[in-house]
């Protein structure tokens, strides 16, 4: 999939953080645009990496992964089109808390640093719509934690079906509600902090 030449002729763009630039702002973003297309179980870029820039997701959907002890990994966060990724390290002044990694296709832009930090002294609006964002991700963070810590197992792997449904869900013409998302199972048992074994276990009860 090849990405369009500007962010106003990219679909994705009125879902990102950059749709609230004016023109000449917009341009300025533009100069520094960097475009590729991953292949799914491609990595974007890796934990404890230093951020040189920050990451738009024009087509498909990528993990954001922490990985734990015995290679255990966390799957903190699943972007789609119009997500940003890296953002928070950048700004923050931190590396990579996670990796990213493509779980189907996914065409990207990527943005320099530079550029990133000089629209948000001259843009007010941007400097606000990204504070916003990183306040709604954080509170994601604790209701995931919370729910992690209080639900049991089979609360846990609902939630998860209907927060795939909401963010990547298509309603069909009949009202059948399917995913748009190809998870394995890993992943998903990487999403809830479980085993795959109780992962498969508690959808086949769902099932029933």
């Amino acid at each position: 999939t090849r990405c369009p030449p500007t962010c106003s002729s990219c679909e994705s763009f009125s879902k990102s953080v950059f749709t609230s630039l004016k023109t000449s702002s917009r341009e300025f973003l533009e100069s520094s645009l960097s475009h590729k297309v991953y292949k799914r179980g491609q990595a974007v870029f890796f934990q404890g990496n230093e951020p040189q820039g920050v990451y738009c997701l024009h087509q498909g959907k990528v993990k954001l992964y922490r990985q734990g002890i015995s290679d255990r990994n966390t799957i903190v966060r699943i972007a789609g089109p119009g997500d940003l990724l890296g953002y928070r390290a950048l700004f923050s002044g931190e590396e990579y808390t996670a990796s990213a990694e493509a779980i189907e296709d996914a065409s990207i832009c990527f943005f320099e640093k530079r550029v990133l930090e000089s629209l948000i002294r001259s843009d007010p609006n941007l400097a606000f719509t990204l504070l916003r964002k990183i306040g709604r991700d954080l509170r994601a963070s604790e209701d995931r934690f919370q729910k992690q810590t209080e639900a049991q197992l089979r609360e846990r792997v609902a939630g998860l079906i209907v927060m795939l449904k909401d963010q990547h869900g298509i309603t069909h013409q009949n009202g059948q509600n399917i995913l748009n998302i190809q998870l394995s199972r890993r992943e998903i048992a990487d999403m809830l902090g479980t085993t795959i074994e109780s992962v498969i276990r508690q959808i086949s009860q769902l099932k029933k």
